[in-house]
C-alpha cells in the first residue's frame, strides 16, 4: 500500500486464500469485513499485529 502526501493511495493485492465474495473464505460475507491500516510493516513475528505500529486508517465493506 502506497500512500502519497496528498492522501490518495494505490494497491494491488494477490491472495490465493480469500475470494471477495461468493463461497468459503469469502470477504464480503453476512457480517462484512474490516480493514485496518498500520502505520508501519508487519515483521511476521511479533503478535498480534506483527509489530506494525499504531492504526492510521480503517474501514467496513458490507456486500450491498
Amino acid at each position: 500500500l502506497m500512500v502519497g502526501d496528498d492522501g490518495t493511495a494505490h494497491v494491488e493485492l494477490f491472495n490465493t486464500f480469500v475470494r471477495v465474495s461468493d463461497g468459503e473464505a469469502a470477504l464480503l460475507d453476512a457480517d462484512g469485513t474490516a480493514l485496518v491500516i498500520h502505520a508501519e510493516p508487519d515483521d511476521h513475528l511479533t503478535q498480534p499485529i506483527g509489530g506494525s505500529g499504531t492504526r492510521i486508517a480503517c474501514a467496513v465493506f458490507v456486500e450491498p
